[in-house]
């Protein structure tokens, strides 16, 4: 019985784990229909929507061409009220004036209370008033339709409604005219109409020409044909306006004017253009997409230049400029409009976009031992040999294009040489009442501000919008009579005339030519000529001559004058005028020849004549400005294994890596290595000062292993110390510092012994006074830094020191003070020196003259056993006496 009982209850267990198995794949099976249910009904959903939108779509185009077939038939054959049923509605000019007021706001609402409006009043005496207000009024894409329809009802009311209004239409879509700008430019007249709306009344003119209101298609053509005539360079605005409205226009037309595939099945009674009227469109709009791609690729071109031209900055000093920024941000703001107008035309149009790519700039891999070049600076394939830097050759090579951003008829040249007194006075008459000579006067005034490339840059702009002939005559003037203590600005006014002289050509000369005259002026006062306002006039010359505005010829002509007399003031002009272009004529092709003669003879007449001190080295600095000492630069090859220590002790090793870099070193050949890794690592001095520590760790925990690495770092270090005391070499200071902090960091690493510090402070402050040869000059504060710094890294706190060794210190201390006494030293060194004697002993008695420190060191030397360091010896029986009184005080401070 008990036997069937189990059978029972396992068979029931089984039952259940069957049964569950069974409900949980139910609510999997469950779960899994409910799954695919939701995503069945969400693919449904979405496309049950796009079949709505695209039905709604379908109703909204047939609609619209219902609209259009059925405005087209009224206007066809309209059925005008006579003068009689016209006299019977309201003419009052205030019902006029209400009604005009509404034209000039047609929305989609007001649409059909308009047209009622327009059935109850007589708008025949103001027909062109009318006209004139539907095409000025603002309106949105989704106003065109009932603007369609109150314009089909009007030209349904009166026969001389179309033409003015096709008059207005021509006129407001059409691109404005130069006299136009010029007028916008001085403010006379108000901005142009937005792009929106310029997009907007094109397709209304297309509606109304496809309802039949503009019965010739002709008006539209050559609307279109002279927004496509628009130039970039010419007017860089009115192009993108002219861009966003023909993209727009063909987008919307496609269909009726290019011919394009429709989405929705044309009924027989839509209205398309003709065939050749299609081919004229699109001959006019392919043409007009050939040129903007081209306009394209080179917006894409300058931002991509722009843009290595900042990873050249950054990589070079660290950051950006501000202008760099401003200009890169403009840039790829006018390539996105430019992209994003193409991109919709070349839909339109069935066409592709063409491929661009950034250009990868090759980076010449760092190989080979050595590098020949002059002055210093390597030779660049980016950059001209006729340059210093990349900088200079920025500023006096890349110009601002005033053809491109400022439009064409402000850069007229209107020059009139035979102009008379009468005609003179009358055009300074017409620029005074237009406001342009306060312009000018005031654009004069921010000159004293143009000490940067961007405020020249700006100034050359603003110039040109004020557009006064008399204007460049007196900035001429301004330019020529800079103040000799202003010279710093004459390179950014030779900017400001180089790029003026790119679009007026009357500047250049008129700059060039008084420079010139004023020179042989000056060379004809000779003595009584200040030699200030000689420099002056040299060094604009030679600005002038890197902005290539002064003729070669001329200038060897001064350089022969100046030869020809080499003596007195003329040799300090000559020298000037080689510092300011003597390395770019020694560079252009064109004139490198003749100038390198000239500086034979220019070395020559330094030989022979009689010249001070002060002009051999103005002549020695302006003929090696020229001609840069050649100096060859070599790059080391290092083995393998030397890289790799270097890259350990140089670039890995730090506090946390300090384990891991003596364990790989551990790994190294030692005997190949140890004379390498012993000289990489007393170079401190080249390291960073925060790694002094982990080198001197690094030297105790390799000692551990390799005990003969200890004895020669500290033997090598004592030496370098020895040698840096007996040359006292300038450069050599930073260097001798580094060493004293890193004995003392092996002295507290216990690699380095106390009395080997000691006898280092001693030889510090002995040797040149005792017979070994050291110098060591009053105003050399260098020793006293080196004692400075090994003390207080060895001892600060002496803490960790015995009573002997803080006497054996103190008594150090006292030979050190007449040291310093013996110096002239300057206040921080007498600041730390007395803050090192503070910290040391704070009960030390500080002399105050070398007679007393001299004093003090007689009484140390008068005892009996005197070290040859100058240190006396602590007795044992001294130091046993002194732990005994110590230990005597602690006993008793226990007890109490």
């Amino acid at each position: 019985a008990g036997a069937s009982a189990s059978a029972s209850a396992e068979a029931l267990t089984e039952d259940e784990k069957a049964a569950a198995l069974a409900r949980s794949r139910a609510r999997e099976e469950a779960q899994a229909a409910k799954r695919a249910a939701e995503e069945a009904t969400r693919t449904e959903a979405a496309a049950a929507k796009a079949r709505a939108e695209l039905e709604a779509k379908r109703r909204e185009i047939e609609r619209a061409r219902e609209t259009r077939a059925k405005a087209r038939e009224g206007n066809a054959s309209p059925s005008r009220p006579d003068e009689q049923a016209l006299k019977g509605r309201d003419s009052s000019i205030k019902k006029n004036t209400t009604l005009i007021k509404k034209l000039r706001t047609i929305t989609e609402e007001n649409g059909a209370a308009l047209a009622q409006e327009l059935s109850r009043v007589n708008v025949s005496k103001y027909v062109t008033e009318a006209a004139t207000a539907c095409v000025e009024g603002k309106m949105k894409s989704s106003d065109v339709n009932a603007a369609v329809e109150i314009i089909s009802c009007m030209h349904q009311t009166y026969a001389d409604f179309a033409a003015p209004l096709i008059a207005a239409l021509s006129a407001y879509v059409l691109p404005p005219k130069p006299e136009t700008l010029l007028k916008m430019a001085e403010g006379e007249v108000e901005a142009l109409p937005s792009p929106l709306q310029r997009r907007t009344k094109l397709r209304l003119f297309m509606e109304l020409h496809l309802v039949g209101v503009c019965p010739e298609v002709k008006p539209v053509l050559d609307a279109v044909k002279e927004l496509a005539r628009l130039e970039y360079k010419t007017a860089p605005d009115l192009y993108q306006h002219s861009l966003s409205t023909l993209a727009s226009f063909a987008k919307t037309f496609a269909v009726e004017m290019l011919g394009a595939e429709p989405e929705v099945e044309m009924a027989s009674n839509d209205f398309i253009l003709a065939p050749d009227v299609q081919k004229a469109f699109r001959t006019t709009l392919n043409e007009y997409c050939d040129r903007l791609f081209f306009v394209l690729m080179e917006a894409f071109s300058a931002v991509t230049a722009q843009e290595r031209e900042m990873s050249r900055l950054l990589e070079r000093t660290g950051a950006i400029s501000e202008a760099a920024s401003v200009e890169f941000a403009a840039l790829t703001k006018v390539f996105d409009g430019l992209l994003k107008g193409a991109t919709t035309l070349a839909e339109a149009l069935g066409r592709e976009l063409p491929e661009m790519k950034k250009q990868v700039e090759e980076k010449v891999a760092r190989g080979g031992t050595m590098e020949l070049h002059r002055g210093g600076v390597k030779s660049s394939g980016e950059r001209s040999d006729m340059w210093e830097d990349e900088e200079q050759q920025h500023f006096y090579e890349t110009l601002p294009d005033l053809r491109a951003s400022i439009p064409a008829v402000l850069l007229v040249n209107e020059t009139n040489e035979n102009e008379t007194e009468a005609e003179r006075l009358k055009r300074e008459r017409e620029e005074n009442a237009e406001g342009r000579s306060a312009k000018v006067e005031g654009l004069i005034m921010r000159l004293s501000d143009s000490l940067s490339k961007d405020k020249a840059d700006t100034i050359c702009t603003d110039f040109c919008y004020i557009a006064a002939r008399g204007g460049r005559r007196r900035l001429i003037q301004e330019f020529l009579s800079v103040h000799r203590s202003e010279v710093d600005r004459i390179p950014f006014y030779g900017r400001i005339i180089a790029t003026l002289a790119n679009v007026f050509d009357d500047i250049a000369p008129a700059v060039s030519e008084p420079l010139k005259n004023e020179f042989y002026n000056l060379v004809k006062k000779g003595k009584r000529a200040n030699l200030s306002e000689r420099l002056k006039n040299i060094k604009f010359i030679g600005e002038l001559i890197k902005f290539k505005v002064f003729d070669d010829l001329a200038v060897f002509e001064i350089v022969k004058s100046l030869l020809d007399d080499f003596h007195g003031d003329n040799v300090d002009v000559l020298c000037c005028l080689f510092d300011v272009a003597g390395y770019y004529l020694t560079r252009t092709p064109s004139t490198s020849k003749r100038m390198g003669s000239i500086l034979d003879i220019f070395l020559r007449l330094k030989a022979v004549s009689k010249l001070d001190s002060r002009q051999c080295a103005l002549v020695d600095s302006a003929y090696y400005k020229c001609r840069p000492v050649q100096r060859v630069v070599v790059e080391k090859i290092r083995p393998p294994l030397h890289e790799y220590i270097r890259e350990l002790i140089y670039l890995q090793l730090s506090k946390h890596t300090l384990d891991k870099v003596a364990t790989q070193l551990r790994k190294l050949p030692w005997d190949e290595t140890e004379p390498y890794l012993l000289k990489r690592l007393l170079k401190v001095s080249k390291g960073r000062y925060a790694s002094v520590p982990l080198v001197a760790a690094l030297i105790a925990r390799l000692s551990q292993y390799y005990p003969t690495l200890a004895v020669r770092a500290l033997d090598t270090l004592l030496e370098d110390i020895r040698f840096g005391l007996e040359t006292n070499e300038t450069w050599m200071h930073q260097r001798r510092v580094a060493n004293m902090r890193l004995l003392a960091l092996l002295y507290k690493e216990r690699v380095a012994l106390f009395r080997e510090l000691m006898d280092t402070l001693y030889l510090i402050i002995s040797i040149g006074y005792d017979g070994r040869e050291a110098p060591d000059y009053p105003t050399d504060t260098i020793r006293l830094r080196m004692v400075c710094t090994l003390l207080e890294t060895a001892f600060k706190g002496r803490g960790a020191i015995s009573y002997a060794q803080k006497k054996e210190i103190d008594r150090f201390l006292i030979f050190f003070q007449r040291y310093a006494l013996t110096k002239d030293v300057a206040l921080d060194i007498s600041n730390d020196v007395m803050e090192l004697l503070s910290s040391m002993n704070p009960r030390m008695k500080i002399c105050e003259t070398y007679e007393e420190a001299n004093g003090e060191c007689q009484k140390l030397l008068e005892k009996p056993s005197i070290t040859p360091g100058g240190m006396e010896p602590v007795m044992e029986e001294e130091e046993e006496e002194e732990e005994e009184e110590m230990d005597v005080c602690e006993e008793s401070e226990e007890s109490e």
